[in-house]
């Protein structure tokens, strides 16, 4: 990315968040329609993507250490992404966080 090559994240969907891995190597998109898309920063490739909410996912963050995500989304749920093994696959595992009333729009991942 440094050198101005880009990623086209464009898709019939609206994009509504997009954050880098911590380590630069990934960059994660969420749709309007609580779709998720990896993509690998190298290649400009889509890596995975999945069914991650009922409906649009307003905000994504990778966690510390880039193995996992969190996801909060209009269906008032926050959802950690276990992101498993290089690859993804089947590993991806998501435990339900928290419900909560009303909207968030922007995630930020805090830790000590």
């Amino acid at each position: 990315m440094r050198d101005g090559s880009s990623i086209c994240l464009c898709n019939n969907n609206k994009i509504l968040a997009v954050k880098f891995s911590p380590d630069g190597k990934l960059v994660v998109a969420s749709d309007f329609f609580g779709m998720i898309r990896l993509w690998n920063v190298r290649t400009s490739r889509m890596v995975v993507e999945w069914k991650a909410h009922q409906d649009a996912i307003f905000g994504v963050v990778f966690t510390p250490n880039g193995r996992g995500l969190v996801t909060t989304g209009k269906d008032q749920k926050l959802k950690y992404w276990d992101l498993g093994t290089p690859g993804f696959g089947d590993s991806r595992e998501v435990t339900e966080v928290s419900k909560f009333v009303g909207y968030t729009v922007c995630l930020s991942y805090i830790f000590a």
